[in-house]
Formats: structure tokens, sequence, C-alpha cells
């Protein structure tokens, strides 16, 4: 279970932070970006906040999760202190997520969601890194800044599946990807100002405008005139 620690930090000595949880007490020590962990007995708690206080430690008002990310003092991988849940900080943050469910069985999804997503432009390597991040995960399942792919999978899975998904933009479309491409291209484009377009990826995904209406020619004879798929877009909302 993903601790929460509460942070004191130094100018040049760091951070430290103390998680009690009952009887146990863990300590972690972070000084650039690498981390030292220990357990502490109850009777020495007061006694080592006390040294650290004295020695020019100032605690923070909120507690954190311990979590590693790209330092802005290196650009390199290393450990830290956020307040995001690490479940939500992979990859330098979330898109969008959804609570995690008990009975999810995590092996068939991530199977049947590389499935999909290895018809993008996404590395196996991406791909698999997210994959390991969904098994570990305690309680969300999120879509990582990396590539816009991440979110349509997850939220078309999620939105199809009646699932809450949470993001920090709001009017989040509430229909699927592959049913409103239009409408989440435009919010997407929100989080993913460079990289690959989201435009692409729909097309990729085969969830483009122009696929949507082609498979709705069956039920709306309307779009089967002269015109082409582009006869009638009236039946659609956007």
């Amino acid at each position: 279970m993903s601790r929460r620690f509460d942070v004191y930090e130094h100018p040049l000595k760091g951070a430290w932070g103390v998680a009690v949880e009952g009887q146990s007490i863990t300590v972690a020590a972070i000084q650039n970006g690498e981390l030292s962990q220990s357990t502490l007995k109850p009777i020495a708690l007061a006694g080592e906040i006390s040294k650290r206080v004295r020695g020019g430690f100032k605690k923070l008002p909120r507690a954190k999760y311990l979590a590693t990310d790209l330092l802005a003092s290196s650009g390199l991988l290393g450990w830290c202190f956020t307040e995001t849940h690490p479940d939500l900080a992979m990859f330098g943050g979330s898109v969008l997520f959804t609570p995690k469910s008990h009975s999810d069985d995590l092996e068939q999804l991530t199977a049947q969601w590389c499935e999909t997503l290895r018809k993008t432009s996404l590395s196996e390597a991406d791909l698999q890194a997210w994959v390991d991040c969904l098994k570990r995960a305690e309680s969300y399942l999120a879509a990582p800044r990396l590539h816009p792919a991440f979110a349509l999978v997850l939220a078309d899975w999620a939105i199809c599946n009646q699932r809450f998904l949470s993001s920090e933009h709001e009017n989040m479309p509430t229909r699927r990807p592959c049913e409103l491409p239009t409408a989440w291209s435009e919010w997407l484009n929100k989080s993913f100002t460079t990289g690959t377009p989201v435009q692409s990826v729909l097309e990729q995904l085969e969830w483009s405008l122009k696929d949507v209406l082609l498979k709705s020619t069956s039920t709306h004879p309307q779009l089967n005139s002269e015109d082409g798929w582009t006869a009638d877009t009236s039946a659609f909302a956007f």
C-alpha cells in the first residue's frame, strides 16, 4: 500500500520523511534523487523529528507520497516526494484515470489493450512500460502523458464499461472515442500540444470521423448518397 509521509525539507540536505502506520514507522531520506529507507521504533520517533528540526529541516504543510520521477535539477529519473498518488505520477503525470477494481483481470485487460495499441505509432518499449505500471497499480488505472493512444484506449474501455473516469481538465467527452472522435481530439489537444497529433492516432486506431461515418452507413442510409461519406453528419453530435 502507498504510504503517505510527513516530509521535512532542508535547502542543502534534501528531504526526510516519516510514515506512521500503527506501530510500524518507515523513514525515507532523499538527497539528489537517491533514496535510503529504514524502520524506526515508536519510542525513537520524537527524538528523530527533533533532531531534524534542530538541524534546519522545515516540515511541509501536506503529506506526500514517495515516487520516482524526472528530476528538475538533472533531468534524470530519481526519487522524490510528491502529492500525486504514485499510480498517477508515471511518465510525468496522467491525462486521465479510472479507479482500479478488485475484479479487474489485468492480464486479460492489458493483452486486449496492447492488441489495440499496437495499431498506433507507440513503441513496444513504451507500451510494455505502461503495462508494467498498470500491473503494479494499487488504486488507479491511468493513461500517461507519454502518448495520446493510452488515453484514447483507456477512455474507450472505461466508458464502454460504465466506469468512473476523471481528469484535471474539465469537459471531458462522455461518449467513447470510437464514437465521438472529433470531441476527443479537441479535448486531448489540451494535453498533447507536441508529439504525435491526436488526430493521427485516431486514424491509426480506425476511429477517425471518416471511419465512424463509413461504419454507420448500414444504420444511416442517408450517408449512402452520391456525395459519399461527407454527405450527412447531422446524425452525429460533436
